[in-house]
């Protein structure tokens, strides 16, 4: 767990984040996650960003081999217009072999 705090020329970020493992048989586990954002923009606006992921990894001595699936949520509000809202969903597989 862990609260981070970003002050950068054009805005400022908030952001709060889990990440936990599961053991799930001798090799696997399960390792979800979630972040929150929150953006205060220099130009006024502001922005709510979260993102929860799922990560289901298989290990051996040298072999590591993982997929995660996620989405991440953007809500962008503007002052004098309508709110403004994203979804990105995604899924990646990845391999690490350790020398």
């Amino acid at each position: 767990m862990g609260v981070r705090y970003n002050t950068l020329q054009t805005t400022d970020i908030w952001s709060v984040y889990a990440n936990s493992r599961m053991p799930w048989g001798e090799n696997m586990s399960l390792n979800p996650r979630l972040r929150v954002d929150y953006r205060d923009n220099a130009n006024g606006t502001t922005q709510w960003n979260l993102s929860p992921g799922l990560r289901l990894q298989y290990q051996t001595r040298r072999h590591l081999l993982y997929t995660e699936t996620g989405m991440i949520y953007c809500r962008t509000e503007y002052p004098a217009l309508d709110s403004r809202e994203l979804k990105t969903y995604f899924a990646y597989m990845g391999y690490r072999l350790s020398y």
